[in-house]
């Protein structure tokens, strides 16, 4: 039997804080979905591409905010 806090050291805190601010951020928008613009210099630029392309999400490249339409 695999024990719970044995598998919770395979993944990297970063990248699993990184997720779950996407989604609190993906969250905060109603309506359709469907292109990420992103900002070159987010923090987390190239986790949440990830994210979003995995969820079929465009990203868009932007030296401007990041937001989701």
């Amino acid at each position: 039997m695999v024990e719970a806090l044995d598998t919770l050291d395979e993944f990297d805190d970063s990248e699993y804080t990184a997720y779950q601010k996407y989604q609190a951020f993906r969250d905060s928008y109603t309506g359709t979905q469907s292109i990420l613009y992103l900002n070159k210099d987010f923090e987390d630029y190239s986790a949440w591409k990830q994210y979003a392309e995995y969820e079929g999400l465009k990203v868009i490249q932007t030296d401007g905010d990041t937001y989701i339409c």
